[in-house]
């Protein structure tokens, strides 16, 4: 499989002609148009409602198979680590979704929970609604992370304010922010490495 031609395995996967994939490919933007494609993108590129669901179901499984998922229990302590549990769930996604990891005191995961989902180009997050889901889960401290669907992990201005806040409320509940990780297209950003989280 590896040597194949994307439409080929389109093809092959659907059952149609590789003339045929390939022009549903080029009508759709290529494989990397799939995620954000909807269903009357996939009607104007001449997939049934049957294959254009197959098709989504294979880049879903696509996106699984490379995520490498979080465990309970499993000690989290890099933004590289982070990237590689979150980047290929994220890439592709439309909206920015801000998702929170409790840790124990030794920086192993106890529970994640996405905190809000926002938009193309922000997201809105409130200190109460990261902490108070935290101390439910007896959170010593918490990384938190969201996605640019631009595809740039530059942080923005309200990235490094919003940051800077849930550290301020961090120290105030007892509850550490460790990191903010912001995913792009294949990078990352750590604003605890910019220094974005204060003292």
């Amino acid at each position: 499989p590896a040597s194949l031609t994307d439409a080929e395995l389109v093809g092959i996967v659907l059952g149609i002609s590789i003339d045929a994939a390939a022009g549903a490919l080029r009508a759709l933007g290529g494989l990397a148009a799939l995620q954000r494609c909807g269903g009357g993108d996939f009607a104007a590129a001449g997939f049934s409602q049957i294959r254009a669901a197959k098709l989504r179901a294979v880049g879903e499984l696509a996106v699984r198979m490379q995520a490498a998922p979080l465990q309970r229990g499993e000690a989290l302590r890099t933004a590289e680590r982070v990237y590689a549990a979150y980047g290929p769930r994220l890439r592709g996604a439309a909206q920015e979704c801000f998702i929170a990891v409790a840790l124990d005191a030794k920086h192993h995961v106890l529970a994640e929970r996405e905190i809000a989902r926002g938009h193309l180009t922000g997201v809105e997050v409130h200190p109460r609604e990261l902490y108070g889901w935290a101390a439910r889960e007896s959170a010593c401290s918490v990384l938190v992370l969201h996605n640019h669907p631009s595809g740039d992990e530059t942080p923005s201005p309200d990235d490094v304010a919003l940051t800077s806040r849930l550290s301020r409320a961090g120290l105030v509940v007892g509850i550490k922010l460790l990191d903010h990780v912001v995913i792009g297209d294949g990078r990352f950003t750590s604003l605890s490495e910019q220094g974005a989280l204060g003292a």
